[in-house]
């Protein structure tokens, strides 16, 4: 198993788009490379690989370069827009983060996590694809082995609060009280707060919907028709450090004592002397309040490690 992480993880790696970035230039001097996704008089919408997809006024703007190739922004002339750039949706953002651990001491303990992410924005639908593989050992016994792969899709439309969204999950760990388990669900989300402005994003949004859980392996491997209620939050703090985090309660709509709580958080901050390259550091937690004797119904994991984006 792995090996085939491992394999899956190189293969992803080594699947790369080659493209330019175009250019946009603020009134304030900012100089940002991103890829501009629409455009009318009156704002840009566009995407960055470290930001996201936001908005910016064109008031905000004094020039733009498309593919390299300077294009100054006619204030006096609005319905003159500049052109998009070729070939921008079909470009993926990826990034890998690798994170290790070690403690020599009382104890002899060993951690590495591995996380692939790529996501493309086209027409105002994003599809987003997570990779995670996660070991740890104590004293030469092993105590958590885990893989996970997601395959999310989210729609939006512009000037709207409201999103729709779907998600499809496979996991595989060794300390569980399943061996594998498939994970769907579905619903919309509602940005409470959504400010965007130049490097500067907060969003604060909740999420409504409905999905399955199917476990095997397990002590009770009945296909569980699951609610989803959350909440997410993505903050820009700077055009160097970014935080994200939310928490979503999954209720068994047959029995709501069995239930999962999960929650994830990150931090990032680009290290302005080599491109491309972040410091991170994330959490994972599980809670499960059905579980078989003897396993533990709460599994957090911390990691701190690089992150590379392309």
């Amino acid at each position: 198993m792995v090996q085939q992480t491992i394999f899956i993880f190189l293969t992803i790696f080594a699947i790369t788009y080659s493209s330019s970035s175009d250019v946009i230039i603020l009134s304030t001097g900012e100089r940002l490379e991103l890829q501009i996704l629409n455009q009318n008089d009156a704002t840009l919408q566009v995407h960055h690989t470290i930001l996201g997809a936001f908005t910016i006024d064109s008031s905000d703007i004094t020039s733009i370069e498309i593919e390299k190739q300077a294009s100054t922004l006619q204030k006096t002339a609005p319905n003159n827009p500049a052109p998009e750039s070729e070939g921008a949706s079909s470009i993926w953002d990826q990034s890998i983060n690798v994170g290790f651990s070690l403690q020599d001491g009382q104890k002899d303990t060993k951690s590495i996590s591995a996380l692939y992410n790529a996501n493309k924005t086209v027409n105002g639908h994003i599809s987003t694809i997570d990779m995670s593989y996660r070991r740890a050992q104590s004293d030469g016994d092993r105590t958590l082995n885990r893989f996970a792969g997601a395959l999310g899709n989210e729609w939006f439309k512009a000037n709207s609060r409201w999103n729709t969204f779907s998600m499809l999950q496979f996991d595989w760990a060794e300390f569980q009280p399943w061996d594998q388990r498939v994970i769907g669900n579905m619903g919309v989300e509602y940005d409470l707060i959504n400010s965007q402005k130049a490097d500067k994003k907060f969003t604060l949004a909740i999420r409504i919907g409905s999905g399955f859980r199917k476990e095997f392996q397990s002590f009770d491997e009945e296909f569980i028709p699951e609610g989803l209620l959350g909440a997410s939050l993505e903050w820009s703090i700077s055009n160097l450090q970014t935080f994200s985090a939310n928490t979503t309660w999954y209720p068994d709509y047959t029995d709501f004592d069995n239930y999962r709580l999960v929650t994830n958080a990150s931090w990032d901050l680009q290290l302005t002397s080599i491109e491309n390259l972040a410091f991170s550091i994330g959490l994972m937690h599980e809670y499960n309040s059905v579980v078989e004797v003897g396993v533990d119904d709460s599994s957090l994991f911390l990691t701190a490690g690089i992150k590379y984006s392309f």
